[in-house]
């Protein structure tokens, strides 16, 4: 995990003009860099947890400005020639030319975090009393997908400015790995507010998305 985090700092820390050399504008799908305000103004839809509880967060939603944060995109790969392949979903993934060991960590820790998925599958179906394989054929050329987000300094961004806008993750889970201060936030339906999630050092935050609440009818609750 280390390393990966290594070698995207040593990509984000390079000059513009390098990066935009494997921006997603010179790539099929969604592969590559992406610079600040190119993504964001999240909004919600009538599953997110937040358009249940107060018209106040919601419109916070719906009015937030482009996220000030620097992406590198990357996803599972599909032959063009599979029954599933989808330019946008399966593209081929793309890797700078420097630093020159950017494109074996990332495939290493993609592979990682691909098993860690596969055995989380085998744990929720459990929880929900299914077969240990229930999820197995459903999700076994799933559009999975991995942003290697970099976020810029506080003091440099604009007024009412996060680093990515609320939202909930359509899919099933989103593994997030922890490695700096604590920043992220989650809505608490029991609160009604927006609480810190507490920073441990290599660990991985499994957070639950649309699909998998969808799948268990709310059992697990999209954050």
């Amino acid at each position: 995990m280390q390393s990966t985090f290594k070698s995207m700092r040593a990509f984000m820390d390079q000059p513009e003009e390098i990066k935009m050399k494997v921006h997603v504008n010179h790539n099929e799908g969604l592969r590559g860099y992406s610079a600040e305000f190119e993504q964001g103004n999240y909004g919600v839809d009538v599953t997110d947890i937040r358009n249940q509880l107060t018209k106040e967060t919601t419109s916070e939603a719906e009015d937030e400005p482009m996220d000030f944060k620097q992406t590198y995109h990357y996803g599972r790969e599909l032959p063009k020639t599979h029954k599933h392949y989808n330019v946008t979903l399966f593209a081929p993934n793309v890797y700078p030319d420097t630093p020159a060991q950017f494109s074996e960590d990332i495939k290493t820790y993609w592979g990682a975090m691909d098993t860690l998925s596969d055995t989380l599958f085998e744990v929720f179906a459990e929880a929900l009393n299914l077969p240990r394989d229930y999820f197995e054929d459903k999700v076994d050329e799933g559009m999975d997908s991995m942003n290697m987000n970099y976020y810029l300094p506080f003091a440099d961004r604009p007024q009412n400015q996060m680093g990515i806008g609320a939202h909930t993750d359509y899919e099933c889970f989103t593994l997030l790995a922890q490695d700096g201060p604590t920043a992220l936030q989650i809505f608490s339906p029991e609160k009604q507010e927006w609480v810190y999630v507490p920073e441990v050092r290599n660990a991985i935050v499994v957070n639950i998305g649309d699909m998998m609440a969808r799948w268990s009818n709310d059992e697990f609750t999209s954050t």
